[in-house]
């Protein structure tokens, strides 16, 4: 008797923990992530690790700026402080992988990635019903050793995210859900963020420009 109640409960309890989670197919399998830390412009591979975060607000802003821009052409905005402690977004943690961990992936060396084998993954605490926005954040993690955001962040890692865009989750792992590439996931590249004084020379070095120029 205590067996089968013990059974019973375990039953229980692993399908209330997966209950109302939304699944989501975290793919795209070319030309959306390029690695721009060298100066030059590299596919996404194996050097560079993604994850991603999301909102239950369809219309949220993240705290870097993603709902405004991408970044494929220039330095991030935000930094990994901002991305860490952002009210509005979180990572998606995989609810049915051990003490839940952010969902990262590789790079594929086509500028793509792809998780969890192609195959859809339910979300910790995300819903799944109606549209979510969601942006992509990618780092370089130094030959493998930088493989949680947690790790890039503390490592000052390149940084770079995608435009903001929304997504349907599926409510099983039978829904059919369209990739992030399908869903419209923007190009983005991962660039080192310069410290707060190099904006400052940077703009220095303009305004000199400026007042040469008008001399002349």
């Amino acid at each position: 008797m205590k067996k089968q109640l013990l059974v019973l409960g375990l039953v229980a309890a692993t399908t209330l923990s997966s209950f109302g989670q939304g699944f989501f197919l975290f793919q795209a399998t070319k030309s959306k992530a390029f690695d721009l830390s060298s100066g030059a412009s590299v596919a996404g591979g194996t050097q560079d690790s993604f994850a991603f975060l999301w909102s239950a607000t369809s219309s949220a802003v993240s705290a870097v700026g993603a709902g405004t821009s991408s970044t494929v052409a220039g330095i991030p905005n935000g930094s990994w402080a901002q991305i860490l402690a952002d009210p509005n977004f979180q990572f998606a943690l995989n609810a049915t992988a051990a003490n839940t961990p952010v969902a990262v992936v590789s790079g594929n060396g086509s500028s793509g990635f792809n998780y969890n084998g192609g195959l859809s993954f339910p979300v910790l605490s995300s819903p799944n019903s109606g549209n979510v926005a969601v942006y992509v954040v990618g780092w370089n993690n130094a030959g493998g050793t930088l493989l949680t955001p947690q790790a890039a962040a503390a490592a000052g890692a390149t940084l770079g995210y995608s435009s903001v865009f929304t997504y349907a989750p599926g409510a099983t792992s039978g829904s059919s859900v369209l990739s992030f590439a399908s869903a419209g996931i923007p190009a983005f590249g991962i660039q080192a963020v310069p410290e707060p004084a190099t904006f400052a020379l940077a703009g220095l070095g303009i305004a000199a420009m400026l007042v040469s120029r008008r001399r002349k």
